[in-house]
């Protein structure tokens, strides 16, 4: 039983994973990798307001396609989560926002909950 909970107890910090560019660039639309535990190291250390649009590329690839209708700027997938379907029930999104010169301006995790607007 101690043993169950020191395991348990361990994998609480799997979201505090540091920041690593080379696995964040190895998610795709299918597979996204570790993203979502690198995520709170990401934006308190690496991902700051006032960074040009070239440098945030650099850091962290180009964006995700398919998601214009919820960032006027720049997306990220983080997570997609599937509960006990194979049909996505929502989505951690990384939306980005650039101001005319091309400097982040604001950045926000959002979540999208599809299994509302699939029973609407």
């Amino acid at each position: 039983m101690l043993l169950a909970m020191m395991v348990l107890l361990g994998s609480c910090n799997i979201s505090n994973e540091k920041f690593d560019k080379n696995i964040w660039g190895t998610a795709d639309g299918f597979h996204l990798g570790k993203r979502k535990s690198m995520l709170k190291d990401l934006m308190k250390n690496h991902l700051k307001e006032g960074l040009p649009y070239k440098k945030i590329i650099e850091l962290l690839g180009e964006p995700d396609e398919g998601w214009g209708n919820y960032s006027k700027d720049v997306v990220y997938e983080i997570y997609e989560d599937f509960g006990l379907d194979i049909d996505p029930i929502g989505y951690t999104l990384l939306t980005l926002e650039f101001d005319k010169d091309s400097i982040l301006v604001r950045k926000e995790v959002m979540e999208i909950d599809v299994k509302d607007k699939n029973q609407q």
